[in-house]
């Protein structure tokens, strides 16, 4: 489902559920033990993840997920841009922001977003 109305994103967005491995980053140390998150929707720019624990907001993580259909795995740097509690269900929604993210990654998402909605 794309969003509609007076939505000013740069990217378009896709409601997909694709599970997403999620690490705490830091450049200096390296990743720590990945945490099981799913998506909630996908953009060239970035993802909505729900995740068990929260995550600090401009926190940078590593993620790592593969696109329905597809074999190759994406990993990106992002950074935590939104932390909102679900309460009822005991976990947070994450808005993550691709910070390093290589341009050909980025055209296959935007490829596959585009094929989605065309679909719709």
């Amino acid at each position: 489902m794309a969003y509609g109305g007076t939505d000013k994103r740069k990217y378009k967005r896709l409601d997909t559920r694709v599970k997403v491995e999620v690490s705490l980053y830091d450049p200096g140390k390296g990743k720590t033990v990945p945490r099981s998150a799913e998506s909630r929707n996908v953009s060239a720019g970035g993802l909505l993840v729900t995740i068990e624990r929260p995550l600090e907001v401009s926190s940078y993580v590593l993620v790592r997920f593969t696109l329905p259909g597809e074999t190759e795995q994406h990993d990106f740097i992002a950074r935590a841009v939104r932390v909102e509690e679900i309460e009822a269900l005991r976990r947070y929604d994450i808005g993550l922001e691709f910070v390093d993210i290589v341009v050909g990654d980025m055209e296959k998402i935007d490829e596959y977003i585009a094929d989605e909605l065309g679909k719709e």
